[in-house]
């Protein structure tokens, strides 16, 4: 057997990456410097097959799987707005689309595209959406008038369970 120094450079892979490999360092290395080192040494596809398989289980076929359509009619949600948190924040916060478009610094028709699931919420437009229920209620717990009552519905309006 080809030294791993010698097998490594001919293929592009460092020794010590290598190395990492055989010592447990790296679980999976990557697909592709497997595949480039199992073609140079003749491994055969069947015997890769079966490496990966025994590790990580059989996966499903294509046939046994629905398409990429079915899986997304399955995925889509059927309920009023496409995310809770935003419809939640509307009924605490009192917004209309164009509150809430202000509010999160974007266009109505943005906010109608987010509630009706056609598009998703970016990451930075959630955490947004999330720090300001989050001063809403921090506001409301520091005025005299917040009352336990008034906290606990606003916890129910946001899907939240108190805890008691």
């Amino acid at each position: 057997m080809l030294p791993r120094v010698l097998a490594g450079e001919l293929v592009g892979i460092k020794a010590g990456t290598i190395e990492g490999w055989e010592l447990g360092r790296v679980a999976r290395p990557p697909i592709h410097d497997v595949l480039r080192l199992s073609h140079f040494l003749r491994i055969p596809a069947d015997e890769i097959r079966r490496a990966v398989f025994d590790d990580a289980g059989e996966a499903p076929s294509a046939e046994e799987t629905p398409d990429e359509e079915e899986r997304k009619k399955a995925g889509r949600r059927r309920s009023p707005g496409a995310v809770p948190l935003l419809e939640a924040a509307f009924r605490l916060l009192g917004w209309n689309e164009a509150a809430a478009a202000e509010a999160l610094g974007t266009s109505a028709e943005q906010v109608r595209a987010w509630r009706s699931g056609s598009e998703q919420m970016s990451f930075a437009d959630y955490m947004t959406l999330t720090s300001m229920i989050g001063v809403a209620a921090a506001q409301a717990m520091k005025g005299g008038d917040a009352r336990i009552a008034d906290l606990a519905a606003a916890a129910e309006t946001l899907g939240v369970r108190s805890s008691e």
